[in-house]
């Protein structure tokens, strides 16, 4: 006898499995594989594998969804050693952390470009931000400057890592481009075009950040007063 379809079982241990966190966790693997516009309801419910009105259960639009994902990437960062170290030691580990982040998950780089994540998104990151800065003694204009200077530069090594890496051989076409420019009208170009993708390193990205925490005067202080 064939039962009703109200009394059938679903697929077994789909519905335990099925959570936010996992909606989340595919969501984001999704998006940093194939971008931003791979966001959208139908696609996430396909990689976790529900009907799509499933997915409403655990996130209620797309923008809830989007930032949702983009505050994964960042509710780790800060937890392990927030106020240990002097405010440049904190700086130079949350720099990389932010980086780090940003790096790994490029779709919130297209997003924050695109204008698409709520600046809810970045309030603990912020507030840790200006936490290390008040303790470095810089004043609340001081330190908004100097947040702005280490997010921007966090940011930007990300764009520029993205572009490099977004398609096959792009980084090596570029040196080769700049290697073919007359050394006559650009000469600088020409003689440094065999190292110019060093300028995207880790190395590159500690001495910015060295370089605005000299700049700001931080590294003359102490967490204690």
């Amino acid at each position: 006898m064939v039962q009703p379809a109200r009394d059938r079982p679903g697929p077994v241990g789909r519905e335990r499995r099925t959570s936010r966190e996992a909606v989340l966790a595919a969501a984001l693997r999704l998006a940093d594989a194939e971008g931003a516009s791979a966001l959208s309801m139908r696609r996430v419910a396909n990689e976790v594998g529900v009907p799509v009105m499933t997915l409403y259960g655990f996130v209620r639009t797309k923008q809830d969804l989007v930032q949702a994902v983009s505050e994964r990437v960042f509710e780790d960062l800060f937890k392990s050693g927030r106020s240990q170290g002097t405010p440049a030691e904190r700086l130079r580990r949350g720099a990389r952390e932010l980086w780090a982040a940003l790096r790994e998950h490029p779709v919130v780089v297209e997003l924050v470009l695109a204008d698409a994540v709520p600046s809810a998104v970045f309030d603990d990151v912020r507030e840790a931000f200006l936490d290390i800065l008040a303790d470095a003694g810089l004043s609340d204009h001081q330190a908004l400057d100097a947040m702005g200077a280490f997010f921007c530069i966090a940011l930007g090594f990300a764009v520029a890592g993205a572009t490099r890496e977004g398609g096959v051989g792009r980084a090596d076409d570029e040196v080769r481009r700049l290697q073919r420019l007359h050394p006559t009208d650009y000469p600088r170009l020409t003689a440094i075009a065999p190292h110019y993708l060093s300028h995207l390193s880790a190395e590159s990205f500690t001495g910015a950040v060295e370089h605005l925490i000299a700049g700001f005067g931080i590294t003359a202080f102490s967490t204690q007063p």
